[in-house]
């Protein structure tokens, strides 16, 4: 025990040789001055032993000198435990580093590109964003699109429609500018339409065709003002659309707890084994086979002393278990688990909305009880 415990402070290295004449070799290796440990002969052309960790260099060096085929099959001890904790030390380190500036780079806006400029001039467009705030860097959660369009709508004469999407950490502004038809100024064809789904509340159509009244239901992507006009026969001209349509717009979030399950619980009942920990080497001194059929496990380690060479005790735990119905409580989670739902749907509800109320639902249907959250707002859609 005592020699081992030498073997690991000094560390040591496990080679494999192969080729012929291996007992001229194991000869030469001794009168050289080595000291081998645990020689084996798995085959007649295959010798397996190790040495310190401080002779591998020379070790290695004198079997390449004498044209054997070897590797290095295992690195044991102090010297290669601190070897390996270094290199995840800085892996550790790094994946830290990368996943923080990643997280840091994605929640902001770093490039705002505008599409669609003809006549009108990208410093127009910037003087206006400018003035709103916007710029690169600022964060995701205070960049309202709807606001960003309605201001350049208009701000911009020559803007006939102006749209606003995010993508990744980049905001890209959609301009379809009014063109130049029969000596006047006509807008490009285009409709409205909605946002989210939503009930209409109020339509304003400034030039197209609403298709939509208050108290109708829309979803999103649904046309709310076409892009033409009629007249008194029935003929349709093309046209920009414009105007504005709001309506409510409702975010929840929805919890399902269940009052009753089946569960595994530990009955009391548990089996341990003991051991040591010292430069990622396991010593066990007592290994017993688990003999429960349904079982969890845990591993409890202490520090017998920290130092140049750590030491701990480790204790391998396994508990018997058995299927129980447990009882739950709603009442006594229902304040917290209704404030997380609430903090849920107003994450989801877009900056410069009008919450025009709230309400919580709460259904019990069977052995499960159903929690929902809903907000309800007043935006332009």
């Amino acid at each position: 025990m005592f020699n081992r415990l030498i073997l690991l402070l000094a560390g040591s290295v496990r080679i494999k040789v192969e080729g012929l004449n291996l007992d001229r070799l194991l000869t030469a290796l001794l009168n050289g001055g080595f000291v081998l440990y645990g020689l084996k002969r798995p085959s007649y052309q295959v010798l397996t032993f190790s040495v310190s960790y401080r002779r591998k260099k020379r070790v290695c060096a004198f079997l390449q000198k004498q044209s054997y085929k070897f590797s290095v099959t295992d690195e044991k001890g102090l010297p290669a435990g601190l070897k390996k904790l270094s290199l995840r030390i800085g892996l550790i380190a790094g994946f830290i580093l990368c996943v923080s500036g990643a997280a840091a780079y994605s929640g902001r806006v770093w490039d705002i590109r505008v599409e669609g400029l003809e006549r009108i001039k990208a410093s127009e467009v910037t003087a206006i964003l400018t003035e709103m705030g916007y710029r690169g860097g600022m964060r995701k959660k205070d960049v309202d699109r709807g606001e960003v369009a309605l201001a350049l709508n208009i701000g911009l004469a020559d803007a006939a429609d102006v749209t606003a999407e995010m993508r990744g950490t980049c905001l890209i502004i959609r301009i379809n500018e009014t063109t130049e038809k029969d000596g006047g100024t006509t807008a490009a064809p285009h409709d409205i339409t909605a946002s989210y789904d939503a009930v209409v509340t109020r339509v304003l159509a400034l030039d197209g065709t609403a298709l939509v009244k208050p108290g109708d239901i829309v979803r999103k992507g649904a046309v709310l003002i076409a892009g033409y006009n009629l007249d008194k026969e029935g003929n349709r001209t093309e046209v920009a659309a414009k105007g504005e349509v709001r309506g409510k717009v409702f975010f929840s979030a929805e919890n399902v707890f269940f009052t009753e399950r089946e569960e595994y619980v530990r009955t009391g009942s548990f089996i341990e084994n003991r051991g040591f920990k010292i430069c990622g080497m396991s010593l066990k001194i007592k290994n017993t086979e688990c003999p429960y059929a349904l079982y969890d496990s845990e591993t409890v380690t202490g520090v017998i002393f920290k130092s140049f060479l750590p030491l701990y005790n480790t204790a391998e735990r396994f508990y018997e278990l058995e299927a129980k119905t447990v009882h739950y409580d709603y009442e006594a989670v229902k304040d917290a688990l209704i404030s997380r739902l609430r903090q849920e749907a107003e994450a989801k509800v877009p900056k410069g909305a009008y919450i025009a109320g709230v309400k919580t639902d709460v259904r019990q249907i069977d052995k499960y009880i159903v929690t929902m959250y809903n907000i309800e707002t007043e935006m332009l859609l």
